[in-house]
């Protein structure tokens, strides 16, 4: 049995590599941070394109990511204030799945996939 990870995403053509947003305030130092951010890893390493979307490009954890997981730096001091940019990244880049953490980004991130232009699980 090998400890590999399998998505299947309906909505995907098949043969293409899915696509991971994981969008989170920041890295600063936390269980749901750290958990995300071996959770990027892990996916990239099993060949998936992982990107690793912050409210704000600052935290502890920031040094612990390897070179294949991307950072995208929304640049908002606020999770709320992240909504527009969270939008408009969403419906250029097109992401098959979307996954975050914490309550505050858990809302933003629901209301920025209903408004985006693509489907998203």
């Amino acid at each position: 049995m090998t400890d590999s990870i399998r998505v299947i995403v309906p909505h995907m053509r098949p043969g293409t590599t899915p696509s991971v947003f994981i969008f989170l305030p920041s890295l600063d130092g936390g269980g749901a941070e750290r958990s995300m951010l071996s959770l990027a890893q892990v996916l990239s390493r099993e060949g998936y394109n992982t990107s690793l979307v912050l409210a704000e490009r600052r935290g502890t954890y920031i040094q612990q990511l390897d070179g294949n997981v991307e950072i995208i730096d929304l640049q908002s001091p606020r999770v709320l204030y992240s909504l527009p940019r969270l939008v408009q990244l969403l419906c250029q880049r097109k992401p098959h799945i979307l996954i975050s953490a914490l309550d505050h980004a858990n809302i933003i991130a629901i209301i920025a996939a209903k408004f985006t232009c693509t489907k998203i699980k």
